[in-house]
């Protein structure tokens, strides 16, 4: 069936969309064979993360086929339907999705499954229209997708609490710096490790990173392990820094990024940017930290492929804990 201009461009755009994301290196977008979706990529963050994606415009009789497709897709971990935003779409999308919901042995399949509505009157052949969809996708994949996903959920909430937290400048990035690289599994090693020794003061930061979810630590233990929220934040400290002291102008994309995380406060205000780079900074002159990567070098990354098997081995004296310890929890569609 041949597909419309409208079609055409919001696929094309998908791609543009999140080449231009991960020019911010805070995360890699892979080829993937389309096969029979209208996109197809493999995001590149923590892990590989296989996303498919349909668009549907003009066609509603097909909206229960698309969705039957993208929701049986075995090997696809991301499923985004872009729909032309009407009346009568989002009846029968919600027909559809509410089928799969009540259904016991359908419902884990809507997991991963996130739904974009675009402006109805759309038109591709105007290139304002085309310049005006472009921006709002970039925004929506970046908001709906990207940090509901890849980027662990990070929020501006997150972002405020970590900034008010008090204590030595610097100390609460540098305990959640090495609580991402090597775990706190033993105490003495951890102070050790850290070059800092108040237990009463680490004691309050890593309340404070466990009860925002940027680490996780174990029940009824003093064992604390990395998060991909944690690794986030670490990741997106390290490339405010690094483009701050490169004087690096900031991409639309990364500029999306800052606003979804950081509020935007009159003058005299907290400044949450200014804290978390001055943390960061702070935690690499007086802690150690490593914050020597260059924006300049071809292939640089903020981020790199996480491994849990590499503390199945350490924790492997612990047989009572479970396998789900070691995987980041299912991201449940949200309608």
């Amino acid at each position: 069936m041949a597909t419309s201009p409208e079609h055409q461009f919001i696929a094309e755009a998908m791609d543009s969309v999140l080449s231009r994301y991960a020019s911010t290196k805070l995360l890699g977008v892979l080829e993937a064979g389309r096969k029979k979706f209208d996109y197809s990529c493999v995001l590149e963050r923590d892990f590989h993360r296989v996303l498919s994606s349909q668009i549907l415009w003009s066609h509603t009789e097909g909206i229960h086929k698309d969705l039957m497709t993208l929701l049986h897709e075995e090997e696809s971990y991301l499923k985004v339907y872009f729909a032309k935003d009407t009346t009568k779409h989002r009846m029968r999308i919600d027909e559809v999705i509410s089928e799969y919901k009540k259904n016991s042995q359908t419902r884990a399949l809507l997991k991963g499954l996130r739904i974009i509505y675009l402006p109805s009157e759309f038109d591709a052949d105007k290139l304002s229209e085309q310049k005006l969809m472009s921006g709002l996708m970039s925004h929506l994949v970046c908001k709906d997708l990207l940090f509901g996903t890849v980027f662990g959920r990070l929020s501006s909430f997150d972002i405020r609490v970590f900034a008010n937290h008090g204590g030595p400048f610097g100390l609460k990035y540098a305990v959640l710096d090495e609580i991402t690289e090597n775990g706190l599994i033993h105490n003495p090693t951890f102070k050790e490790r850290l070059g800092y020794s108040t237990t009463g003061t680490i004691r309050e930061v890593t309340t404070m990173l466990s009860a925002l979810g940027l680490v996780k630590r174990l029940d009824n233990s003093v064992i604390f392990l990395p998060t991909l929220k944690g690794r986030m934040l670490l990741d997106l400290a390290r490339k405010l820094v690094v483009d701050n002291s490169s004087n690096e102008t900031a991409s639309g994309e990364f500029e999306i990024i800052k606003s979804l995380l950081f509020p935007i406060g009159s003058s005299g205000q907290f400044n949450y940017l200014k804290e978390i780079k001055e943390s960061a900074l702070y935690s690499a002159n007086n802690f150690g930290r490593k914050l020597t990567v260059s924006a300049q070098s071809e292939g640089t990354k903020f981020y790199k492929k996480f491994n849990w098997d590499d503390w199945r081995e350490q924790l492997k004296m612990m047989p009572e804990l479970k396998d789900n310890l070691f995987t980041e929890p299912d991201f449940d569609y949200v309608y």
